[in-house]
């Protein structure tokens, strides 16, 4: 019996050691994707703040200035490092 449990064991820890790669692969794709869309994210950002006359740090800080609270909060979440 106990051998049988070690075996059993063993093929499996096998079959999940044996998809450890393919799992890191996928995940350093869709990781590389979020990094990607968040980029295209901010290059538009940037891109509004220049056609307005704003660097990036003062079209934050007009937004976070403004009386709408719909403005202030994105100002305030793109400000903090995200964890």
């Amino acid at each position: 019996m106990r051998t049988w449990l070690l075996v059993a064991i063993s093929a499996f820890l096998a079959i999940l050691v044996g998809q450890a790669p393919e799992f890191a692969q996928q995940y350093a794709q869709r990781l590389g994707g979020a990094i990607a869309e968040l980029q295209r994210i901010v290059d538009h950002f940037d891109e509004d703040s220049r056609r307005s006359g704003y660097d990036r740090q003062g079209a934050l800080a007009l937004m976070g200035r403004n009386a709408e609270r719909y403005l202030q909060h994105p100002a305030r979440e793109m400000h903090q490092p995200q964890k």
